[in-house]
């Protein structure tokens, strides 16, 4: 979403939510315009404890906003989801599911695991959402309910893709 779009909707929704505790803003292309209307809304919002942001497109006017809100509002805590890039394969992905696996690779960097559920909301492209079997892509690993899963998935341009014949 652009900021331009969801800005005024979205923090108008913050003002009028009095039961809103934990909100995820990651991958979303908020802008400094969203940053700083949302930072704004930040300063007296007391029911938000929890606020997650990953890969989010805010330059330093916006991350100037949110800094100057969190010094205001003691009551929430910033989540920024600060992971170091991990790499591996795709193992396979269902287009029409809308999900898949990647297998990290073998040097460890996987935290463990021997493959990461990815979602396609977790894949950074524009358009069709989508990753071929085989595909060498950098991510991101998170800790969720359900385990471990990639985030922040990307097709890494500095090795050598699957061949699609």
């Amino acid at each position: 979403m652009s900021s331009s779009y969801w800005a005024p909707e979205f923090v108008h929704s913050l003002k009028t939510n009095p039961t809103l505790a934990t909100l995820d803003l990651s991958n979303n292309l908020i802008g400094d315009k969203g940053a700083k209307a949302l930072a704004e809304t930040l300063k007296t919002n007391l029911t938000l404890i929890t606020l997650y942001m990953s890969s989010y497109s805010i330059g330093d006017n916006g991350d100037q906003a949110l800094a100057e809100a969190l010094k205001i509002n003691s009551i929430l805590q910033l989540n920024p989801r600060v992971w170091s890039a991990k790499s591996g394969k795709v193992k396979w992905f269902s287009a029409s599911k809308g999900y898949g696996f990647i297998t990290p690779d073998p040097d460890g960097n996987g935290m463990g695991v021997e493959e990461l559920f990815a979602h396609y909301t977790s894949i950074m492209t524009d358009g069709f959402k989508t990753l071929d079997e085989g595909a060498a892509v950098t991510f991101c690993v998170e800790k969720g309910p359900m385990g471990s899963h990639a985030t922040d998935i990307r097709l890494d341009t500095d090795a050598p893709q699957a061949s699609t014949d």
